[in-house]
């Protein structure tokens, strides 16, 4: 199979496949730069928001392609021959784990070779004020961060703070 597009739209996800994109003779290769524009501009056209982008830098993907000599198997070319990135999202400043956000190449001429898009569209269900993170390191310092079990964890170094996703309501309009 050459190619292959499967859309699934409860939790929306988009993914694709382009094999012919990748081949040889390599041509048109986009720099990191070009893909970048090119990747929010996709998420743009497919529906996503892209305030909710996560800001660079953002992983990137290289491919490449190596030539060797028939008689001694040494190497005399490589090229790259695919170029991508993974765009990670966020919501309210809180970036995402997991697989939400894009990740998509690009082989000759700047043709999509893979995309993956998973977008679940989220809407808020309430807004809470909160406090900065410094704000909240000053309540601590000064004591006045309360904890039913504090004895269990005065030798504790650090804090972990997590986003609460409960609040979210999926979207499936």
């Amino acid at each position: 199979m050459t190619r292959f597009l499967k859309l699934i739209s409860g939790p929306g996800v988009i993914s694709y496949c382009n094999g012919r994109a990748e081949g040889t003779p390599v041509h048109g290769v986009l720099t990191f730069e070009e893909a970048d524009r090119l990747a929010v501009d996709y998420v743009r056209q497919l529906g996503g928001d892209t305030n909710q982008l996560v800001a660079k830098p953002r992983p990137r993907i290289e491919g490449t392609t190596t030539s060797f000599d028939k008689k001694g198997g040494r190497q005399i070319g490589q090229v790259v021959n695919v170029r991508g990135l993974i765009i990670h999202r966020q919501v309210d400043s809180i970036q995402i784990h997991g697989n939400d956000g894009l990740t998509i190449q690009f082989g000759n001429d700047a043709k999509v070779s893979s995309l993956e898009l998973n977008w679940k569209n989220l809407r808020p269900q309430n807004r809470y004020k909160t406090a900065s993170p410094d704000t909240i390191k000053s309540w601590i310092k000064a004591g006045r961060a309360v904890n039913a079990g504090i004895e269990a964890t005065l030798n504790n170094r650090r804090v972990t703070l997590r986003f609460d996703y409960s609040h979210f309501d999926s979207w499936r309009g």
